[in-house]
C-alpha cells in the first residue's frame, strides 16, 4: 500500500512539472508566418523579415489560390519631411535575392543604384517605373497611422485591418519569396538613393498560401509555406503510433518483471520511445499553433528536435550495448563498461551541442531544409557513422570468439539489419540534395520517421514475452523459484509456453 501511495505521489509531481513545462513553452512564441517586430533602417539598411514558399496558382481559381503578403508598417512620428524619409518593403523571388546578399552581409555596403538595378526592370512604380509589363512587388513604408499605404491605388484590394496587400502569382511552379525591408527609395529624379529615415519602424506582416478572407480554408495549407504543407499528417500518425507502441512495450516490461527477465534493455527501449513521444508531441503542438495563429513556438521546435536526437543516441546505446554484452560471461555486470559509457556520454553531449550551435547561429532563411552543407550537420552525421563503426566492432569481436553457432547466426542477422539503419541516414543525406527543395522536407521527414519507427518496433518485438527470440536474449533460461512464487496461474502458463517453445526450437 505504501508503494502504491508513493508511486501515485511521484506521478502527480511529474504531471505537475510537465504541465508547468508546457505552460512555459506555450508562453514563449517567436514570429514565423506572422512576422512582427521593429526595423531600424539606419542600423540595418537591408532587413530579411522572412522566407516563404508560395504554391502554384490554380488557373481556374486564381483570386483564391494566390499567395498573399499583407499587414501593417507604422511609425511613432508621421511627420516625414521629404521623399527621402521613407524606405520600401519589397517581396523578392529567390532567383533575384543574390542582388541583395552583399548588402545583407555588410551593412555598410548599401548602394541602392546597384542592388535595385535588376529589380527596376520589372517592379512597378506609378511615378517612375510604369512602362512595359510590371509587377506590384513593393510598398513605401512607413504607412500613415490608421490609413492604407500611400501607393495603394485601389483600397478595395487591401485586406481588412491591413495597410497594404501584395499578391504573388506562380503560374508554373512553386517558388520561394523573401520579404525584405530595404533602406532605399526613388527621389524626385527617379533615382534610387539611400533613405534618411532614422526612426524605427514597427511591422506586423502575415503571409498565406491562398486568400485569408475565404471562409472554410484549410488552415494547415493556408498558414504553411509550401514545403511544410501536409507535414502535420506525418506528425499526427507518428504520435499515435508511438503511443500505441509505448503501451505495448509497457505491458511487455510488466510481464518481464513478473518472470524475472526485465533487463536494462527494457529501460533503454522505454527511454527511446518516450523521447520519440516527446519529440512528436512538441512537433504536433507547433504545427497546431501555426495553423491556429500563424505563430511558431520556438521552444517547441527546439525541444522536438532535441527529443529526436536523444532518442537516436539512446537507440545507438542500445545497439552497442546489445552487441557488446554477448562477449561477457554469465554473472558478470550487464551493460556497457564505465569507459564505454563515458564514450557514449561524450558523443551524445557533442551531438546535442552541434544542434544547439546550428539552432543558435545558422540562418535558416538561407539554408535549405535537409541540406547537409553546414558544419554542425556534417558533424552530426559523422557521429552517426562513429556509432556504426563502434557497433560493427562489437559484433565482429563476439563472432570471432563465439562457441554457439545459433547465437552467432542470430547476432549476425541482427547486426546486418541494424547496420542498414545506421548507414542509411548518411547515404540518404548525400542524395537528398538532388531532391527538389519543396519536397525534400516531407520526403526526408517521412523516411526518417518510418525507419526509426520500424527499428523500434522490431526491438520491442524481440522483447515480447512470447517472442521466439527470448532464448537468445539472456545468458541462460533459468527462472528462480522466488520469481516463480510471485506468478499467478495465468503467468505460470505463459512461462510454460515460453519454455516449451525454447525446448522445441533447441531440439529442432
Amino acid at each position: 500500500m505504501y508503494y502504491v501511495q508513493r508511486m501515485i505521489s511521484t506521478n502527480t509531481i511529474r504531471i505537475n512539472y510537465f504541465a508547468t513545462f508546457i505552460c512555459i513553452i506555450l508562453s514563449n512564441q517567436i514570429s514565423c508566418l506572422r512576422v512582427t517586430g521593429t526595423w531600424n533602417v539606419k542600423t540595418s539598411p537591408v532587413q530579411v523579415f522572412t522566407k516563404f514558399g508560395f504554391q502554384q496558382s490554380n488557373p481556374l481559381d486564381k483570386p483564391n489560390t494566390r499567395g498573399f503578403v499583407y499587414g501593417n508598417v507604422t511609425i511613432f512620428d508621421d511627420n516625414l519631411s521629404s521623399l527621402n524619409d521613407r524606405a520600401i518593403l519589397i517581396i523578392v523571388p529567390e532567383t533575384k535575392i543574390s542582388d541583395f546578399l552583399p548588402a545583407i552581409a555588410d551593412k555598410n555596403s548599401l548602394y541602392c543604384s546597384q542592388i535595385m538595378e535588376e529589380i527596376s526592370k520589372f517592379a512597378f512604380d506609378s511615378r517612375c517605373l510604369n512602362k512595359g509589363p510590371r509587377s506590384d512587388i513593393y510598398r513605401y513604408v512607413p504607412c500613415p497611422k490608421g490609413r492604407i499605404c500611400s501607393d495603394e491605388d485601389n483600397p478595395t484590394k487591401v485586406l481588412p485591418n491591413s495597410q497594404f496587400t501584395l499578391r504573388v502569382e506562380e503560374p508554373v511552379t512553386p517558388q520561394y519569396w523573401y520579404v525584405l525591408g530595404v533602406g532605399c527609395n526613388l527621389n524626385a529624379n527617379c533615382d534610387w538613393v539611400r533613405s534618411n529615415l532614422t526612426i524605427p519602424l514597427t511591422y506586423n506582416i502575415k503571409l498565406t498560401n491562398g486568400n485569408p478572407a475565404l471562409k472554410g480554408s484549410n488552415p494547415f495549407r493556408l498558414e504553411f509555406s509550401y514545403e511544410e504543407q501536409d507535414i502535420e499528417t506525418i506528425y499526427f500518425i507518428a504520435l499515435v503510433a508511438y503511443i500505441v507502441l509505448y503501451v505495448i512495450h509497457l505491458r511487455s516490461k510488466e510481464s518481464a518483471q513478473k518472470m524475472g527477465r526485465c533487463t536494462h534493455y527494457y529501460l533503454l527501449l522505454n527511454y527511446t520511445i518516450t523521447a520519440h513521444l516527446i519529440s512528436f508531441f512538441f512537433s504536433t503542438v507547433n504545427v497546431c499553433s501555426l495553423a491556429w495563429s500563424g505563430n511558431k513556438l520556438g521552444l517547441a521546435v527546439f525541444l522536438s528536435r532535441l527529443g529526436e536526437l536523444i532518442s537516436i543516441d539512446v537507440l545507438c546505446l542500445f545497439m552497442v550495448s546489445f552487441a557488446g554484452e554477448w562477449r561477457k560471461k554469465p554473472g558478470s555486470n550487464k551493460g556497457l563498461s564505465r569507459y564505454n559509457n563515458m564514450i557514449w556520454g561524450t558523443l551524445t553531449m557533442f551531438h546535442i551541442w552541434m544542434y544547439i550551435l546550428k539552432y543558435a547561429f545558422v540562418d535558416e532563411e538561407f539554408n535549405k531544409n535537409g541540406d547537409f552543407s553546414t558544419y554542425p550537420d556534417c558533424l552530426m552525421v559523422l557521429i552517426r557513422c562513429v556509432y556504426a563503426v563502434w557497433f560493427l566492432y562489437e559484433i565482429r569481436e563476439y563472432i570471432n570468439l563465439v562457441d554457439n553457432i545459433n547465437k552467432a547466426s542470430f547476432l549476425a542477422h541482427f547486426g546486418a539489419a541494424t547496420l542498414v539503419w545506421f548507414v542509411y541516414y548518411p547515404i540518404f543525406g548525400v542524395f537528398s540534395i538532388y531532391i527538389s527543395e519543396f519536397w525534400r522536407l516531407k520526403i526526408t521527414l517521412g523516411i526518417v520517421t518510418f525507419a526509426n519507427f520500424v527499428t523500434t518496433v522490431c526491438l520491442v518485438n524481440f522483447f515480447l514475452p512470447r517472442s521466439t527470440y527470448q532464448k537468445f536474449l539472456s545468458n541462460d533460461n533459468y527462472l528462480s523459484f522466488v520469481n516463480l512464487k510471485r506468478l499467478n496461474s495465468n503467468d505460470i502458463e505463459e512461462v510454460d509456453h515460453i519454455l516449451l517453445n525454447e525446448n522445441d526450437e533447441d531440439s529442432f
